[in-house]
């Protein structure tokens, strides 16, 4: 007879912290892919200037296959670079990330971390002490919700945004009157 907590993992270890991360990132991963999985012409629009275009279809595939080998970091270092020369700087932020988080090859985490901060940093602006950010041009809105990479601007701003003894709140900034 095994009583309750005997034979069980405590808590804390690795088998369910990776099973709970992995499950995280899976269902983080499905919904980038349902929010990118735009038309065509999104994907053209995106790609104004590069220097090598990406056809719509293999952006595609490229999404479908993170989302069926959500821990394979290949797939996120070709979605990174991928994306790193378009007009969406959120996306090789996103899928950068992922990749640095699964991969275990140092230079090539390397290569697409400085992608990562590439893109943060062509983001970012100051002027007069304002800081903006501008990790889109071109989202599309569905269905009457707001677009998830104008959502991921604003969480980034608000993470990003400089809070300290010296520095008044976002709140107060935004109600003076308070």
């Amino acid at each position: 007879m095994v009583k309750w907590g005997e034979g069980r993992k405590p808590n804390g270890s690795s088998g369910g912290i990776l099973k709970r991360a992995a499950f995280c990132i899976f269902t983080f991963l499905t919904l980038c892919v349902l929010v990118v999985a735009q038309d065509s012409s999104y994907y053209k629009a995106i790609q104004k200037g590069a220097s090598t275009e990406v056809q719509p279809n293999q952006f595609k595939q490229m999404e479908q296959d993170a989302l069926k080998d959500y821990s394979r970091a290949e797939n996120y270092e070709r979605l990174a670079t991928s994306f790193g020369n378009s007009t969406e700087r959120v996306w090789p932020v996103i899928y950068g990330e992922v990749f640095c988080n699964l991969s275990s090859d140092a230079d090539r985490r390397n290569a697409i971390g400085s992608l990562v901060y590439q893109s943060y940093d062509k983001s970012l602006s100051s002027k007069g002490g304002n800081l903006s950010v501008n990790l889109t041009e071109n989202a599309q809105v569905s269905q009457g919700q707001p677009p998830f990479e104008s959502q991921f601007e604003l969480a980034f701003l608000l993470g990003a945004a400089p809070l300290g003894s010296s520095d008044t709140s976002l709140y107060s900034k935004a109600n003076p009157d308070s």
